[in-house]
């Protein structure tokens, strides 16, 4: 066992984890890296900016089809949109190149993250490039997610962590250069993604009480100015994005209320912390028969009791060493990720509690089950179990402690091998893959469909209507009108000044938003691609 501990902690095993870990996210990236609805809306802010226009989206309505509206209103923290210029500059543009290149780019961050956020808890070598293998060969669903912003968010969070614990653990007083970089730092997470933004405000407080419980007066001032520091940024940017857009924070409106019903069924992130839910799902299936969704719900159970379980834990922890936790690396590191874990899964309970479900069709999509938002937990349970299992060992002394070790390392080899295998496939360009290699066609293809309907009909104006945002912002930018008051379609007999071909791209899964208009007007459909039905409209002009 020593011998594998050398060999694990030596700078060749050190090389070769780190080259594993980046060469396969990079590899998973390439084939999950695509422009989703939310990355869209996001480039065409970017894109409108270089422009000259500012960050907005030129609109049309079915009340006016003469006078465009140019509308600045945001729907995500601005972030993404100033990070991507330079590769937009970079890549003349090419927007598929654009976004693969950022998330190539925030995958190898995230490793970075995860391997410096690993060290600052105090993990030896040997260890740390075990969960930094981990880390790089993991299925996580926000790689998967067609969302950019869900990597490099979480890479920040991480980074933010790492400096917290250097801040508590130093021994010479921040420069005032220092106190700024370690105060943005603590704001970078909520700039990219808006559940992070109580992190800007979390940290500074729990140096500042680390600061006051350790009596430590240093603390206590870095504290104090970080959390000065971070308020400020924080002030700038609400003060910016509402004096610009008309709104500090979006959240989408769904209703208001109180849904106790909704905050019954979470995703079982703890579980998915271990192991691809998915993968294990199906396998589960294959072999023992037991349903998919059977699987998952058996899972939420687990999780709930899993979380029970761990929250005593905590606590227990927290009255036992209660005098040393701000002394140690690791205390620090458990103690941070935690309170950061609660706090999202608080905010996500708050939010499923007080916001109505979103009706996505047959689906009802909830806070609490959306799998991305569980993103920081993903990571901080293998890197805390493995800190626990080394500082702790005394824990795992009894049979069912030893029991959940071992199963916990199997989930980890059989991510390990399967993320590697899938990468292979990958690699091979694998025909089991092509569903998902053609998942966004749709998506892709628009540009051309919209030109061929130009091509067939030139003496006609091009008008754009869908459910879906990526076909709006896509027409408008490529200078096309995009009526982005879908629901009133049906309700309203468009006439345009000049003869008019009007697109209506639906999703399987939008149809039911447009079933009104589709049996009213009966548009005809000259394309069926990746589940999409590309309907036309000839209008009459006034």
């Amino acid at each position: 066992m020593n011998r594998v501990r050398q060999i694990l902690q030596s700078k060749y095993a050190t090389a070769f984890c780190l080259i594993i870990a980046i060469v396969n996210r990079i590899v998973f990236t390439t084939l999950y890296s695509t422009i989703g609805r939310d990355t869209k809306v996001q480039l065409t802010y970017a894109e409108n900016l270089l422009a000259g226009k500012g960050m907005g989206v030129t609109k049309y309505f079915t009340t006016n089809l003469n006078d465009p509206v140019f509308d600045t209103y945001w729907f995500f923290p601005p972030g993404f949109s100033l990070s991507i210029i330079p590769f937009i500059k970079l890549f003349n543009g090419h927007e598929y190149s654009v976004v693969l290149a950022f998330d190539i780019s925030a995958a190898i961050l995230f490793i970075i993250a995860v391997r410096v956020l690993g060290k600052k808890a105090g993990l030896p070598a040997s260890i740390n490039n075990i969960v930094t293998v981990i880390a790089g060969c993991s299925q996580y669903p926000f790689f998967m997610s067609s969302s950019s912003t869900d990597s490099i968010s979480l890479s920040f969070a991480l980074f933010a962590v790492a400096g917290l614990i250097e801040i508590v653990n130093r021994k010479n007083q921040l420069t005032l250069f220092q106190v700024v970089i370690y105060g943005f730092l603590f704001f970078l997470p909520g700039f990219f993604r808006y559940m992070y933004l109580p992190i800007s405000v979390l940290l500074p407080l729990f140096i500042l009480v680390a600061g006051i419980f350790s009596k430590n007066r240093q603390l206590r001032i870095a504290g104090s100015k970080l959390m000065a520091v971070s308020i400020l940024f924080l002030v700038l940017l609400f003060t910016f994005t509402a004096s610009y857009s008309g709104n500090a924070v979006h959240i989408y409106n769904s209703g208001r209320g109180v849904f106790f019903d909704q905050v019954i069924r979470w995703y079982p992130f703890l579980p998915a912390s271990f192991i691809n839910l998915d993968f294990a799902a199906q396998q589960v299936e294959k072999v023992l028969g037991v349903g998919y969704s059977r699987v998952l719900f058996y899972l939420e159970i687990i999780n709930a009791i899993f979380f029970l379980f761990l929250f005593i834990l905590l606590t227990r922890y927290l009255i036992s060493y209660k005098k040393r936790i701000f002394l140690l690396q690791h205390s620090v590191f458990i103690i941070t990720g935690s309170i950061i874990s609660i706090m999202i899964i608080i905010m996500l309970a708050y939010l499923s509690l007080t916001y109505k479900a979103q009706d996505w069709g047959a689906y009802k999509w909830t806070y609490s089950y959306d799998i991305r938002y569980f993103a920081f937990i993903y990571i901080l349970i293998p890197i805390l179990f493995v800190t626990v299992l080394y500082y702790y060992p005394v824990y795992f002394k009894r049979f069912l402690p030893r029991c959940f070790v071992l199963v916990a390392i199997f989930c980890f080899i059989i991510v390990i091998l399967h993320g590697v295998y899938y990468n292979a496939k990958i690699l091979m360009n694998h025909n089991s893959l092509s569903v998902i290699r053609d998942r966004d066609k749709d998506y892709r293809s628009f540009p051309l469909v919209v030109r061929d309907i130009k091509n067939k009909y030139p003496d006609r104006e091009i008008l754009v209507c869908a459910p879906d945002q990526f076909y709006l912002h896509t027409a408008s930018q490529m200078g096309y009108k995009a009526i982005f008051d879908y629901k009133n379609l049906n309700q309203t007999e468009l006439v345009p000044g000049v003869k008019s071909i009007l697109l209506v791209p639906v999703h399987q899964q939008d149809a039911w938003i447009m079933k009104e208009y589709i049996e009213k007007k009966k548009p005809t459909i000259i394309a069926t691609i990746a589940g999409t039905n590309f309907y036309i409209e000839e209008l009459i002009s006034q």
